[in-house]
Protein backbone atom coordinates (compact mmCIF):
# COMPACT_ATOMS: atom_id res chain seq x y z
CA UNK A 1 0.00 0.00 0.00
CA UNK A 2 1.19 3.56 -0.79
CA UNK A 3 1.21 6.30 1.28
CA UNK A 4 0.36 9.40 -0.17
CA UNK A 5 1.38 12.71 1.49
CA UNK A 6 -0.36 15.92 0.94
CA UNK A 7 2.08 19.03 2.25
CA UNK A 8 -0.25 21.07 4.27
CA UNK A 9 0.41 24.96 4.80
CA UNK A 10 0.26 26.26 8.28
CA UNK A 11 -1.16 29.02 8.74
CA UNK A 12 1.22 31.90 9.94
CA UNK A 13 1.30 32.94 13.43
CA UNK A 14 1.25 36.49 11.83
CA UNK A 15 -1.75 35.81 9.98
CA UNK A 16 -2.24 36.76 6.39
CA UNK A 17 -2.67 40.02 4.56
CA UNK A 18 -5.11 38.72 2.25
CA UNK A 19 -5.89 39.48 -1.67
CA UNK A 20 -5.77 43.36 -2.36
CA UNK A 21 -6.47 44.86 1.00
CA UNK A 22 -2.35 46.24 1.02
CA UNK A 23 -0.34 46.86 3.91
CA UNK A 24 -1.39 47.11 6.97
CA UNK A 25 -1.79 51.09 7.83
CA UNK A 26 -2.13 51.55 3.86
CA UNK A 27 -5.54 51.74 2.13
CA UNK A 28 -5.52 49.63 -0.99
CA UNK A 29 -3.10 48.01 -3.25
CA UNK A 30 0.08 50.37 -4.82
CA UNK A 31 -0.53 51.85 -7.46
CA UNK A 32 1.89 50.31 -10.71
CA UNK A 33 3.94 53.27 -11.87
CA UNK A 34 4.25 53.66 -15.75
CA UNK A 35 8.02 53.28 -16.88
CA UNK A 36 8.45 56.86 -17.89
CA UNK A 37 7.55 58.20 -14.60
CA UNK A 38 10.37 55.48 -12.62
CA UNK A 39 13.14 56.36 -15.08
CA UNK A 40 12.50 59.53 -16.13
CA UNK A 41 14.50 62.05 -18.26
CA UNK A 42 18.37 62.04 -18.46
CA UNK A 43 18.52 65.18 -16.27
CA UNK A 44 16.87 63.89 -13.59
CA UNK A 45 19.34 60.45 -13.82
CA UNK A 46 22.27 62.61 -13.69
CA UNK A 47 21.22 64.80 -10.68
CA UNK A 48 19.35 61.88 -8.50
CA UNK A 49 22.54 59.31 -9.54
CA UNK A 50 25.23 62.26 -9.74
CA UNK A 51 26.08 60.93 -13.20
CA UNK A 52 28.75 62.98 -15.07
CA UNK A 53 28.78 64.07 -18.69
CA UNK A 54 32.37 64.32 -18.83
CA UNK A 55 32.33 66.63 -21.99
CA UNK A 56 29.75 68.97 -20.46
CA UNK A 57 32.14 69.04 -17.57
CA UNK A 58 35.57 69.49 -19.44
CA UNK A 59 34.11 72.35 -21.93
CA UNK A 60 32.42 73.85 -18.78
CA UNK A 61 35.75 74.35 -17.18
CA UNK A 62 37.37 75.68 -20.44
CA UNK A 63 34.68 78.04 -20.88
CA UNK A 64 33.84 78.79 -17.25
CA UNK A 65 29.86 79.13 -18.13
CA UNK A 66 28.06 75.65 -17.88
CA UNK A 67 25.17 77.04 -19.82
CA UNK A 68 26.88 78.14 -22.46
CA UNK A 69 29.02 74.58 -21.97
CA UNK A 70 25.21 73.05 -22.47
CA UNK A 71 24.27 75.06 -24.71
CA UNK A 72 27.13 74.07 -27.36
CA UNK A 73 26.68 70.52 -26.63
CA UNK A 74 22.78 70.59 -27.46
CA UNK A 75 24.31 72.20 -31.27
CA UNK A 76 26.47 68.68 -31.52
CA UNK A 77 24.63 66.56 -30.40
CA UNK A 78 20.76 67.41 -31.50
CA UNK A 79 21.87 70.28 -33.98
CA UNK A 80 23.48 68.52 -36.83
CA UNK A 81 26.66 69.14 -36.01
CA UNK A 82 28.18 65.94 -34.44
CA UNK A 83 31.92 66.47 -35.84
CA UNK A 84 31.98 70.37 -35.26
CA UNK A 85 35.00 71.19 -32.53
CA UNK A 86 34.71 73.26 -29.14
CA UNK A 87 35.94 76.65 -31.69
CA UNK A 88 33.70 75.70 -34.50
CA UNK A 89 30.84 75.62 -32.28
CA UNK A 90 31.09 78.60 -30.26
CA UNK A 91 31.07 80.39 -33.68
CA UNK A 92 27.96 78.22 -34.80
CA UNK A 93 26.18 79.43 -31.51
CA UNK A 94 27.06 83.14 -32.33
CA UNK A 95 26.02 82.83 -35.46
CA UNK A 96 22.52 80.92 -34.82
CA UNK A 97 21.52 83.22 -31.97
CA UNK A 98 21.98 86.29 -34.23
CA UNK A 99 19.99 84.91 -37.22
CA UNK A 100 23.06 85.48 -39.48
CA UNK A 101 22.95 83.16 -42.55
CA UNK A 102 25.74 80.32 -43.19
CA UNK A 103 26.88 77.49 -44.81
CA UNK A 104 29.30 75.08 -42.67
CA UNK A 105 32.24 73.03 -44.15
CA UNK A 106 31.03 73.31 -48.02
CA UNK A 107 33.47 71.91 -50.13
CA UNK A 108 34.76 74.32 -52.83
CA UNK A 109 36.51 73.11 -56.04
CA UNK A 110 35.85 69.62 -55.19
CA UNK A 111 36.52 70.28 -51.67
CA UNK A 112 37.78 67.30 -49.95
CA UNK A 113 37.65 65.06 -53.18
CA UNK A 114 40.37 66.71 -55.07
CA UNK A 115 44.08 67.34 -54.87
CA UNK A 116 43.53 71.53 -54.63
CA UNK A 117 39.67 71.78 -53.40
CA UNK A 118 39.40 73.97 -49.87
CA UNK A 119 36.57 73.30 -47.54
CA UNK A 120 36.32 76.69 -45.01
CA UNK A 121 34.57 76.25 -41.86
CA UNK A 122 32.28 78.72 -42.16
CA UNK A 123 31.10 80.97 -45.21
CA UNK A 124 29.48 83.68 -43.79
CA UNK A 125 26.98 85.50 -45.74
CA UNK A 126 26.38 89.16 -46.17
CA UNK A 127 23.69 90.47 -48.88
CA UNK A 128 25.99 90.23 -52.56
CA UNK A 129 29.08 89.78 -50.57
CA UNK A 130 30.17 86.67 -48.05
CA UNK A 131 33.36 86.03 -45.57
CA UNK A 132 34.95 82.86 -44.29
CA UNK A 133 35.60 81.84 -41.21
CA UNK A 134 38.57 79.84 -40.86
CA UNK A 135 38.05 78.54 -37.63
CA UNK A 136 41.68 77.71 -36.24
CA UNK A 137 42.42 75.33 -33.04
CA UNK A 138 45.54 76.25 -31.06
CA UNK A 139 47.27 72.87 -31.34
CA UNK A 140 46.14 71.66 -34.93
CA UNK A 141 46.98 75.32 -36.74
CA UNK A 142 50.36 76.18 -35.34
CA UNK A 143 51.68 72.80 -36.59
CA UNK A 144 54.94 73.01 -38.86
CA UNK A 145 53.53 73.73 -42.49
CA UNK A 146 49.96 74.77 -41.60
CA UNK A 147 50.64 78.07 -41.94
CA UNK A 148 51.13 78.01 -45.44
CA UNK A 149 48.56 75.32 -46.33
CA UNK A 150 46.54 78.11 -44.29
CA UNK A 151 47.49 80.90 -46.58
CA UNK A 152 47.32 78.69 -50.14
CA UNK A 153 43.29 78.18 -49.06
CA UNK A 154 43.35 81.97 -48.38
CA UNK A 155 44.50 82.81 -51.22
CA UNK A 156 42.51 80.37 -53.36
CA UNK A 157 39.12 81.86 -52.12
CA UNK A 158 39.34 85.25 -51.66
CA UNK A 159 37.49 86.87 -54.64
CA UNK A 160 36.15 84.00 -55.44
CA UNK A 161 32.19 83.81 -56.39
CA UNK A 162 30.50 80.72 -54.07
CA UNK A 163 27.25 79.77 -54.17
CA UNK A 164 26.04 83.39 -55.68
CA UNK A 165 28.27 85.42 -53.24
CA UNK A 166 32.15 87.07 -53.80
CA UNK A 167 33.79 86.01 -50.55
CA UNK A 168 35.80 89.56 -50.02
CA UNK A 169 37.64 88.36 -46.90
CA UNK A 170 39.10 85.20 -45.51
CA UNK A 171 39.63 85.83 -41.55
CA UNK A 172 41.23 83.45 -38.97
CA UNK A 173 39.39 83.05 -35.79
CA UNK A 174 41.93 81.46 -33.07
CA UNK A 175 40.39 79.27 -30.54
CA UNK A 176 42.40 80.43 -27.17
CA UNK A 177 40.99 84.10 -28.46
CA UNK A 178 37.13 82.68 -29.07
CA UNK A 179 37.21 80.68 -25.93
CA UNK A 180 38.34 84.57 -23.84
CA UNK A 181 35.98 86.46 -25.62
CA UNK A 182 33.77 84.95 -28.68
CA UNK A 183 31.57 88.23 -29.07
CA UNK A 184 34.60 90.09 -29.64
CA UNK A 185 36.11 88.36 -32.09
CA UNK A 186 33.34 87.51 -33.56
CA UNK A 187 31.90 90.72 -34.17
CA UNK A 188 35.37 91.66 -35.89
CA UNK A 189 35.22 88.50 -37.95
CA UNK A 190 31.98 89.64 -39.19
CA UNK A 191 33.67 93.29 -40.53
CA UNK A 192 36.25 90.94 -41.85
CA UNK A 193 38.66 91.87 -39.25
CA UNK A 194 41.02 89.08 -37.56
CA UNK A 195 42.00 89.69 -33.99
CA UNK A 196 44.99 87.32 -34.20
CA UNK A 197 46.15 84.06 -32.23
Amino acid sequence: MMRRMYLVAKKSPLGTLGKGRGLPGLPGKRRKRRADQNIGTLEKLTENFDLIDEELAEWSRTLGDQGQAKRLLKLKREGGYPYATLPELICLDWLIRRGIEFRYQQGILGGRLYQGGVVPDLIVYQGRNAIVWQVNGNYWHTRPGMEQRDIAASQILLGREVYGHIITAVVALWERKLIADANLVCNAALIGLEMGM
